[in-house]
């Protein structure tokens, strides 16, 4: 005999949480009379918040050479809304004298100049930047800075303007002694972002320097670039746009014809290259057609807590080959001697290479 089942659908109900409770999506039309489904909608809000969530944990810093910045401001400030840059450094302002003014929309520009045919740099602020500023410090009209307070972190802005081809050595010496001395000059605890036009080319490849150039650069080496590449490494510093994989377009920063080159760069020091989301140049903007800008976005938070260290003085390799090379050489040459007459001389290798380190170290204390 078959069983027959029998059900009663009177007694049958669905799970509160299954899809036979839930109203379906209904498509509407937007203004467009065009069927519009609600989920791309919900997608598009979510998307959104997400977008700009992110954007309030970085702060993007831009570095631009204006060649005067005379008639410039308004189109400036424009400039850094449409690409949300809250700190930008420049050279070649052109502006004589110390001081700072408002040009547009709240920005504020702080500059340092000496001729108004000639070099000056400046720092243009956001608004909202403005008053996180606890001190400027304006070196010549080639270098100045500033020190700021921004979510419990003390960050250093330097804007620099290193001499061009065609400048005495004298004059491009001092400039690498003025920012090998502000850099020394800031804490290891305390975060400092330098930009500027260092007419420089470190070249595509970072052969020698591998702590210092990513190897994505652009172009061929020259002196002023090794000398560069000489102080960053002795400093401790490093070049961010050599770091990140970019296409050609976001590697050059001068154009002028056929004459492609790269001199504007961002340095930070080694250990905050991990605070680097993005650098990269931005090509097409109007306000300078040759100069092109260039910008870095740094994570405002690490989730990491800076070690405290002392700083170990290094030795200034770039200074050798100036006038103090012989001081140098004599230096070295009077220790070993020195130590020939007390008798204490090295006998295995490992005492040798022990002994030339301790003979190079005191001669550098001794001189600089």
């Amino acid at each position: 005999m078959d069983l027959e089942l029998f059900v009663d659908n009177s007694m049958a109900r669905a799970s509160p949480l299954s899809d036979a409770l839930q109203q379906p999506l209904v498509a509407v039309e937007n203004g467009q009379k065009v069927p519009q489904d609600p989920r791309l909608r919900l997608k598009k809000i979510v998307g959104n918040k997400t977008k700009n969530w992110k954007k309030k944990l970085r702060i993007r810093i831009g570095n631009w050479n204006i060649g005067s910045l005379t008639g410039k401001g308004r189109e400036l400030v424009d400039a850094m809304q449409r690409k949300n840059i809250k700190i930008l450094c420049i050279q070649e302002t052109k502006w004589k004298g110390n001081s700072a003014r408002k040009i547009g929309e709240g920005y504020k520009v702080y500059y340092a100049g000496e001729s108004t045919k000639k070099n000056g740099v400046g720092i243009i602020l956001h608004p909202d930047v403005q008053e996180q500023v606890t001190e400027v410090k304006r070196v010549n009209d080639r270098l100045m800075g500033m020190k700021l307070i921004r979510d419990g972190k003390i960050w250093h802005i330097v804007s620099a303007y290193a001499p061009q081809q065609g400048c005495r050595d004298e004059e491009k010496e001092e400039f690498r002694e003025k920012l090998e001395e502000y850099i020394e000059s800031i804490a290891r605890t305390e975060l400092i972002v330098i930009a500027g036009d260092m007419n420089a080319h470190v070249g595509e490849s970072g052969n020698g320097y591998e702590g210092v150039h990513g190897g994505i650069g652009f172009g061929r080496r020259n002196v002023e670039g090794e000398r560069l590449l000489e102080m960053a490494e002795a400093a401790e510093i490093t070049i961010l746009n050599t770091w990140l994989k970019k296409r050609q377009i976001h590697l050059i920063i001068y154009k002028n014809g056929q004459n492609e080159t790269q001199i504007d760069y961002i340095l930070v020091r080694r250990e905050d290259k991990r605070l680097v989301m993005d650098c990269k140049v931005i090509p097409g903007e109007p306000v300078v057609t040759q100069h092109r800008l260039l910008v870095a976005d740094f994570r405002m938070k690490s989730g990491r807590k800076r070690r405290k260290e002392e700083r170990k003085k290094k030795i200034k390799v770039w200074k050798l080959k100036s006038e103090k090379k012989n001081e140098f050489r004599n230096k070295v040459e009077e220790t070993f001697r020195e130590r020939h007459r007390t008798g204490s001389l090295p006998e295995t290798a490992a005492e040798v290479w022990e002994d030339m380190r301790y003979i190079s170290s005191k001669s550098n204390r001794d001189l600089w």
